[in-house]
This record gives structure tokens, sequence and C-alpha cells, in this order.
């Protein structure tokens, strides 16, 4: 069953994708692949950055 609907109502209906397609049945997304190396690369990077914007939070005042 095909359902026809305008292309900017469609828009606004959630499927779930967040602005991504959604592969044909049967088929199936394939992920990078990375080494353990370059994981553990960007888990330090992550890291650093959440710890060095944790850390700005805390040294600016709040004001309420």
């Amino acid at each position: 069953m095909k359902i026809y609907a305008d292309r900017l109502l469609a828009e606004t209906v959630p499927d779930g994708t967040f602005g991504g397609a959604r592969p044909r049945r049967g088929q199936v997304r394939e992920q990078p692949r990375i080494s353990t190396s370059e994981g553990r690369r960007r888990l330090a990077a992550l890291t650093a950055e959440i710890a060095a914007a944790s850390a700005a939070r805390r040294a600016t005042p709040t004001t309420t």
C-alpha cells in the first residue's frame, strides 16, 4: 500500500531517521571499521574535551 503525501508535510512526520535515509529492506548499513589504537586516540581526545568543558563550567561564576 502506498501513501501519497505532500513533501512539506512529510518532513514534519517523524520517521526515526534523524535526517538520514533508511536503507531498503534487506540492506545493512556498513559501519566504518577503526583500529583499536584509533579508537583509544578518539576516546582520549573526547575525554580531554569533556574535562576542559567541565573545568571551564566550574570556573565560570553563576549569577542568579
